[in-house]
């Protein structure tokens, strides 16, 4: 069973270099450092995964040839804007298959998306011109069947806001986030309960990683997780 990734882009924000030409203490004469905002593809067992939508998605999957590509599902790990404003490129994929595309989350997260961007979800307008594109699911922590594979989901803090991390076969994707659970930990191949991470620290060390007992790629540091209740009921149109 083969599982690949790719990693569509792993800029800050507000990519890198910003529009005001700044970038740190990056080598721009290095292209490497020309780096977009967060998302990733997986392809796992025949599957395709896309994490995140930035808003270099098209960019991004006509960088790497995976423009045409079949997509199972779209994992969203949270909703700030560099992670999920690259939606809209979603609708070709309903054109072509004239079939909704899944998207998965949080329920805060999918609640978010579908108050943010309600005409992907029951159209706009002219129906026929504008018909809904996307259908939201709930995930949560733990073992998750999408697209007849088995997804682990890890639970996270990112900020004020819960974040999804999502293994795949040996891959994992964590990123933006200060805090992880233990289930998540566990999840991850860690022996240790708990590891803590600090936030804005988006990649961290191959080092930190020697003992885990099975190969990983790993986005980020790992911490712990307070549990939260969420506010209110997801909305009705949510699966």
């Amino acid at each position: 069973m083969i599982t690949k990734l790719t990693v569509l882009g792993c800029g800050g924000s507000l990519g890198v270099p910003n529009v005001m030409g700044r970038h740190g203490e990056c080598d721009m004469n290095n292209p490497k450092n020309f780096r977009t905002r967060t998302s990733a593809w997986i392809a796992h067992n025949g599957k395709n995964f896309l994490i995140d939508t930035s808003p270099d998605l098209r960019t991004q999957l006509l960088r790497e040839n995976l423009s045409g590509t079949p997509l199972d599902a779209v994992l969203y790990t949270h909703t700030h804007a560099d992670h999920c404003h690259g939606i809209d490129d979603l609708r070709p994929y309903y054109w072509n298959n004239q079939t909704l595309v899944n998207i998965y989350g949080h329920a805060e997260h999918m609640a978010e998306l579908q108050k943010r961007f309600e005409y992907q979800f029951i159209g706009s307008g002219n129906f026929e011109l504008y018909k809904p594109i996307l259908k939201a699911n709930i995930v949560a922590g733990g073992p998750n069947i999408i697209a007849d594979t088995e997804i682990q989901v890890i639970e996270m803090v990112h900020g004020d806001t819960p974040s999804m991390g999502y293994r795949i076969g040996d891959i994992a994707w964590c990123t933006d986030f200060k805090m992880i659970s233990d289930a998540g930990m566990k999840a991850l191949g860690r022996s240790e309960e708990r590891r803590e991470g600090k936030e804005g620290k988006s990649r961290g060390s191959l080092n930190d990683y020697k003992t885990r007992p099975q190969r990983l790629t790993l986005a980020s540091p790992v911490g712990q997780y307070p549990r939260r209740k969420l506010d209110q009921a997801p909305p009705l149109n949510v699966a």
